[in-house]
């Protein structure tokens, strides 16, 4: 595992509270690639703990704007290699209008489908009857600039499979990429529905 990977999945642990972010609008400002790292010390010149974790380079700086830390440095976060992984779904316990999943009364059995621009490049296994599942299936894929990310659960049925719960990133944004996770929750990531998808550097 390399560090840039490392720093990205060590933040995603230590701050799992700070990655519950919209999918869409990006607030980021566009500037150069210099101004975009911030040394990481607080208002009286301290350095956090938790940025001395996930700092970038022997001057514990962290990136910001488009930039992502890539071996010691922080360097542009689109046109890179992610690995993207269904990390975790909650499902609520009964469909759109309020009627079992299915006609026995039994929990659903979802699986996901993750698209970037409107092409599939991910489908996870089917999970049998569970309200929650993780999904060990991976891809690694291609990033550029201004992509949408869609993960969608699905219901797998004998005559058609249902829609469960959309969650977009459109665009993605390079904080999200920064966090290591796409996450779109109903409350916080224990409340159904719900979905995190690992977005790592690769």
């Amino acid at each position: 595992m390399n560090l840039a990977r490392f720093c990205i999945v060590g933040c995603l642990n230590l701050t799992l509270g700070l990655t519950f972010v919209a999918c869409g609008d990006d607030t980021d400002k566009e500037t150069s690639v210099d101004a975009q790292v911030a040394p990481a010390v607080d208002a009286a010149g301290q350095t956090p703990d938790a940025f001395v974790a996930n700092g970038c380079g022997p001057s514990n700086t962290v990136c910001t704007g488009e930039t992502i830390c890539v071996n010691d440095a922080c360097e542009s976060v689109f046109g890179r290699t992610y690995e993207f992984q269904v990390l975790l779904v909650m499902v609520e316990t009964t469909d759109s209008n309020g009627q079992p999943w299915d006609i026995n009364g039994g929990a659903p059995d979802p699986y996901v489908v993750v698209e970037i621009n409107g092409t599939e490049v991910l489908r996870t296994d089917t999970k049998d009857n569970v309200f929650s599942a993780e999904y060990a299936t991976t891809t690694l894929e291609v990033i550029p600039a201004g992509a949408s990310i869609k993960a969608t659960i699905f219901d797998s049925d004998f005559d058609s499979d249902d829609e469960v719960y959309v969650c977009e990133a459109n665009p993605v944004t390079p904080q999200q990429l920064r966090d290591g996770a796409i996450i779109c929750a109903a409350g916080s990531l224990t409340d159904a529905p719900s979905i995190m998808l690992g977005v790592t550097l690769n």
